[in-house]
């Protein structure tokens, strides 16, 4: 009986054993094929092909400011407080014209002093006159000396010069009041009125902004790499439509326009101006890193006006044909390096530094670092590193 309850314990205990021997091997097996399969999982992305495409260089500016060279400030020659403005603002006015009024009560009491002392001093002349003429009668006949005759001589003279400087003082206060009515220093448009009525200037304050805005300019100072799209005589179109950030293109400058004759067909913010390149210095024929270049605005629509705009696009109306990829394929390393991430022969991701040309949209030149044949990644590329296996769609750009 013993004998068979011994072989019963020993057939249970080797098949415990046999069990976890058992249950050992299928964990390592398992693991060793979930490591397997692990490794061979690869990420699934998008990339795109460069291919050669029809592009327009298209420049965008954290911020440009429009100048003319064809304006003046209308400025108070004394001071005084604004009274009156006489004109609107983008008014035309001509030179000349009054377009505001001043005041200062100094000039006029100082008119009415020096008239009451011209007064006094025409009655003085006459005395002296009357004098003069009497002893020098008296000293023809040889009734008075001649040192008292000299002597009346002098008085005469003395207030005739008295009242010269008088009548001099009196016309240069009379200029001073004139000049309480400013008028326009050259033909154009009010641009801008820096005074509102009301306001007390002191003398050579500027009250107004006077100038023709229908051309305006702007310059930039830009890398030789992209200053080389920039050639004297090249058509473009401004946007200030914020598509890259802030709307620079307030509302107020919309209200501006149609509040005069020339908001007809303005579109808002979609708003676009056409310019031209005018000047590129040094000329692109010379070497250089850095190039200023200089573009006319045509502001004919009376839309724009002298002041800094932020966040502008200027697309060039030039057509070009380059190598290019989608611009989400473009990885910014810092300073000026930019790379893209490819796929090598070995369907492992590999970074490439690449030197970029124009921008025209979601589309970037690519001048050197690839070729045609290659294939970027577009898609999904915070976390990938060198060396990943992945599987790459490959999508028509």
């Amino acid at each position: 009986m013993k004998k068979f309850v011994f072989g019963g314990l020993a057939f249970v205990l080797v098949l415990v054993v046999g069990l976890m021997a058992y249950g050992a091997y299928l964990n390592l097996y398992g693991e060793k094929i979930i490591n397997q399969r692990m490794a061979d999982k690869r990420l699934s992305l998008s990339g795109v092909r460069p291919q050669m495409r029809k592009m327009h260089p298209n420049i965008q500016f954290d911020s440009i400011t429009l100048k003319s060279s064809n304006m003046a400030d209308a400025v108070a020659v004394i001071d005084g407080r604004v009274m009156d403005i006489a004109v609107a603002l983008n008014e035309e006015v001509v030179e000349g014209q009054t377009i505001c009024t001043m005041y200062n009560g100094e000039y006029a009491l100082k008119i009415q002093e020096i008239e009451s002392n011209i007064m006094g001093a025409e009655a003085k002349l006459q005395q002296a006159k009357t004098d003069y003429e009497r002893y020098q009668r008296l000293w023809e006949k040889e009734a008075a000396p001649k040192e008292k005759m000299e002597g009346k001589e002098t008085e005469y003279k003395a207030a005739l010069n008295q009242l010269e400087a008088l009548k001099a003082q009196k016309e240069q206060q009379q200029l001073l009041a004139s000049y309480q009515t400013v008028t326009a220093p050259i033909s154009g448009r009010v641009l801008l009125i820096y005074q509102p009525a009301g306001s007390f200037v002191k003398a050579g304050a500027s009250i107004m902004l006077i100038g023709k805005n229908g051309k305006l300019s702007f310059n930039m100072a830009m890398d030789d790499i992209l200053a080389r799209w920039c050639i004297v005589g090249q058509h473009g179109r401004l946007s200030f439509s914020g598509k890259h950030g802030n709307t620079s293109f307030k509302q107020a400058d919309i209200q501006k326009v149609y509040d005069t004759p020339y908001g007809i067909g303005n579109r808002g913010e979609e708003e676009e101006v056409m310019t031209t390149v005018i000047s590129v210095e040094p000329p692109l024929s010379e070497p250089a890193q850095i190039r200023r270049v200089t573009w006319e605005v045509d502001n004919s629509a009376g839309i724009l006006d002298m002041k800094t705009y932020t966040d502008v696009d200027l697309r060039s109306e030039a057509e070009y044909e380059r190598l290019a990829v989608p611009t989400e394929a473009v990885i910014w390393q810092g300073g000026r390096k930019l790379a893209v991430m490819i796929l090598d022969e070995e369907s492992a991701l590999q970074l490439r530094e690449v030197e970029i040309g124009i921008i025209d949209g979601d589309y970037v030149e690519i001048i050197s670092g690839l070729s045609e044949g290659d294939v970027v990644i577009t898609s999904g590329k915070d976390g990938l590193k060198p060396g990943m296996k992945v599987k790459v769609k490959v999508e028509e750009s």
